[in-house]
């Protein structure tokens, strides 16, 4: 059985949104079939070596990446994700430094973030002020005949305000939507008539109709026929 298509050009996808959320690709569950970790691995061998790159915050290892697979980015669709991952490494970077310095010049960052030429300076000051603008960083910026500087500071929301309980209610409203999705769609596949034959033959055996052996792995990873659920329950 193999997994299908759409499985693997979700996996790309998912890989780069996770880049550009957590800075990583966050791991599937563990409950995740083996059979599909094995086709992901064959399939979006480009997708895990960029995401790599990425998360070494080495920008050249990165360019290098993306020249390589550009054509197959394109092809697939993802060109754009792709595109956003590149202007997420600066921000990754400049968090980076929040961890250790107070302050540093424009200069200082845009050297250190890897960004080159002449306006380098102001692409670094662009970057930092969408950042201050979306609170990704706290700082300031300040101006004199020596250049810019950035100073760093702390969070300064004490996470105590109305604001901020009505934001952690619309947050906890969308995980409990998500949450319903879930457990109805799980619901959905257990009245099927795929996982009711599969449940019973396991019961008596493990023998699918026709006296094929199918391996649970594969059933649940889409060999069990549910491409053709039509929503009936079964009786």
């Amino acid at each position: 059985i193999v997994t299908s298509q759409v499985q693997a050009e979700a996996y790309k996808k998912f890989s780069l949104v996770s880049l550009l959320l957590h800075g990583k690709i966050i791991p599937l569950p563990k409950y995740t079939a083996p059979v599909v970790l094995r086709s992901i691995k064959n399939q979006c061998q480009a997708y895990q070596d960029y995401a790599s790159a990425f998360e070494s915050l080495n920008v050249k290892r990165l360019r290098n990446e993306f020249n390589k697979c550009n054509e197959a980015f394109r092809k697939d669709g993802n060109f754009g994700l792709v595109k956003q991952t590149l202007d997420a490494i600066y921000r990754r970077k400049i968090q980076q430094l929040t961890q250790t310095y107070l302050t540093l010049s424009l200069v200082d960052i845009a050297d250190a973030i890897g960004l080159e030429g002449r306006d380098a300076p102001k692409v670094a000051e662009r970057y930092i002020l969408q950042m201050i603008e979306s609170r990704e960083i706290f700082a300031t910026i300040s101006h004199s005949d020596q250049g810019g500087m950035v100073s760093f500071h702390d969070d300064p929301d004490m996470y105590n305000t109305s604001n901020t309980i009505l934001k952690l209610e619309e947050q906890i409203a969308n995980a409990t939507r998500v949450s319903d999705r879930v457990i109805q769609t799980d619901r959905l596949i257990g009245c099927s008539r795929e996982y009711l034959v599969k449940s019973k033959n396991i019961a008596s055996g493990g023998v699918m109709p026709g006296g094929s052996h199918m391996d649970d792995q594969e059933f649940f990873a889409g060999g069990g026929g549910f491409d053709n659920f039509d929503g009936d329950d079964g009786g």
